[in-house]
């Protein structure tokens, strides 16, 4: 009988340590999970900033020049057209919207709102002039951006490391 009891607890003492072995590797595996979604939101971050950077410009002239409008807008209605994947920051669009008034291309005009004043944009002729010279030039290298990103995603998608994880 007392080799029954020492057996019983030589098993149970195992499977402890078994439990503990998974409880670590579990808990491994949760910080390389962890660490691998914090690579992916800075990723996220830094093709955001690369859109705003190269797109916004051309798109906010594009909104413009279909009608006036204001700020929150243009937000609203960039995150509407690309299915709510790009939010551009309301510092971003307001900053870009003073600079591209600098320049002559768009024109403000203060109006009553509901609540407050807003300024409402509008595209100026050399605006115009510009969206035109812009639209020659982007559509092909976006065409080639467009291409060069699928072959990069598919190069990625065939690596043979994520078929191991598979």
């Amino acid at each position: 009988m007392a080799k029954k009891k020492a057996d019983t607890s030589a098993q149970s003492l195992l499977e402890s340590d078994a439990i503990r072995s998974e409880i670590s590797r579990i808990e491994a595996e949760g910080k390389a999970k962890v660490a691998q979604l914090r690579d992916l939101a800075d990723a996220g971050e830094l093709l955001n900033e690369v859109l705003s950077r190269g797109f916004l410009p051309l798109f906010v002239l594009h909104l413009v020049s279909l009608q006036p409008r204001h700020g929150n807008e243009i937000i609203r209605e960039i995150e509407l057209r690309t299915e709510g994947l790009w939010e551009p920051s309301s510092g971003g669009v307001y900053s870009l919207l003073k600079k591209l008034e600098k320049r002559g291309w768009l024109e403000g005009e203060w109006e009553e709102g509901a609540t407050r004043k807003k300024r409402t944009y509008s595209i100026t002729a050399d605006g115009e002039a510009i969206l035109a010279a812009l639209l020659e030039i982007v559509p092909p290298r976006v065409a080639a951006t467009h291409r060069a990103l699928e072959l990069v995603t598919l190069d990625l998608l065939s690596n043979p490391i994520l078929e191991e994880k598979a």
